[in-house]
């Protein structure tokens, strides 16, 4: 991958609330505190655009100054702007449906193919998919990504993709396998527009497909807001953990967005541990300036992103999630290694490890620091 973004995202923190005063006050905290440990990219998720829908992306009402005006004041502070969309998902109030449904992919009738029977966000509705078969479908894709970098964005995140897989659905071009072909049409049309330059972040795509045409991969399911969900949070370390090996590789593996200010203390430092030994993308997803200073204070211990990806290393040996998580790190002024050992239950744990499992030397003493009581064991 070429590019490793780092930065605030706006969805689990504001949902449809974000607005362009919201994104500029969280904005300045970023330059202040964040900023200098790489996470400069401010991203907008869904909620930006006409009608909160899918399909037709131009800013809604609750950024009146437009994205090239937001842009501007975010480079003042030293960050960049970063957007969501879903460029394949075409909502029935978009005026792409209303004015062009000979784009879209066909059921088997002749009639555009329904991808989404009900759109997860008011207003609801249909959903039906961009066919990048046929030219003006595809130079629509290419029109999109020169769209995003026109506005002055440098990340996307691009998400729902996975309607361009569905065999169900007639491309224009019958001579192209339905399916994987068809997904990859797309997007490599939809990279081409987005230039070189541009950070690419394919969420909810399919994985191995995806390889080659982004930067960044969701690899899980959404981690959510923390509330104590601890099936959840072991369902997401055994996902994450098991694309360990392609991180850095194929892409990125993007371990979700940080957020230190809900839930315990305990699952919050589930969440740093998490991302911190994941590498990759690290991007926050709080409403900093309502946070207090003890729990702003946490972000900065999982800044800047290492980079590297921890590898499971009791992955094969349990049918549940990993509990040892094992990063070597190297530097040029030293080296050593960071483990984290996770009980994801709601019980306490044990767990024994054998240290030559992490490649250590037997003639040599090791010095053990435990990292959230910060002292020497």
């Amino acid at each position: 991958p070429r590019h490793c973004p780092s930065g605030w995202n706006s969805w689990y923190a504001y949902r449809l609330e974000i607005s362009e005063e919201l994104m500029l006050a969280n904005a300045r905290i970023v330059r202040d505190r964040f900023a200098p440990l790489g996470a400069t990219n401010m991203q907008i998720d869904h909620g930006w655009q006409y009608k909160d829908i899918v399909g037709h992306w131009v800013p809604n009402e609750r950024f009146p100054h437009g994205l090239n005006w937001l842009r501007d004041q975010l480079r003042e502070m030293g960050l960049s702007l970063g957007l969501w969309v879903a460029v394949s998902q075409v909502s029935e109030f978009a005026p792409l449906y209303q004015d062009n449904p000979s784009l879209l992919l066909r059921d088997d009738k002749g009639q555009p193919f329904v991808a989404g029977a009900n759109w997860y966000w008011v207003p609801h509705g249909k959903t039906f998919t961009l066919d990048p078969t046929q030219p003006e479908g595809e130079a629509l894709y290419r029109r999109f990504g020169e769209m995003l970098r026109g506005y002055g964005c440098v990340y996307v995140k691009n998400d729902f993709q996975g309607n361009l897989l569905n065999s169900g659905a007639v491309p224009s071009d019958a001579a192209l396998t339905r399916g994987a072909p068809v997904y990859r049409k797309a997007m490599e049309a939809f990279r081409e527009g987005m230039g070189p330059d541009m950070a690419y972040h394919a969420c909810n795509a399919p994985m191995n497909i995806a390889a080659g045409l982004c930067d960044v991969a969701w690899v899980h399911g959404d981690l959510g807001n923390p509330g104590g969900r601890w099936d959840w949070l072991r369902q997401f370390a055994k996902d994450l953990t098991c694309r360990s090996h392609v991180s850095g590789r194929f892409y990125w593996s993007d371990p979700d967005y940080l957020q230190v200010g809900q839930g315990t203390m305990d699952e919050t430092r589930v969440r740093m541990a998490m991302m911190a030994l994941s590498g990759g993308p690290a991007f926050i997803c709080d409403r900093l300036p309502e946070l207090p200073e003890e729990r702003l204070a946490l972000i900065p211990k999982c800044l800047p992103s290492y980079g590297p990806t921890a590898r499971p290393l009791d992955l094969w040996d349990r049918d549940e999630y990993p509990r040892v998580w094992h990063l070597p790190v190297e530097t040029a002024w030293g080296n050593w290694h960071v483990l984290g050992l996770f009980n994801l239950d709601e019980q306490p744990g044990r767990i024994d490890l054998d240290l030559d499992r992490l490649g250590l030397q037997r003639d040599k003493t090791y010095v053990v620091y435990d990292f959230f009581a910060d002292k020497l064991l």
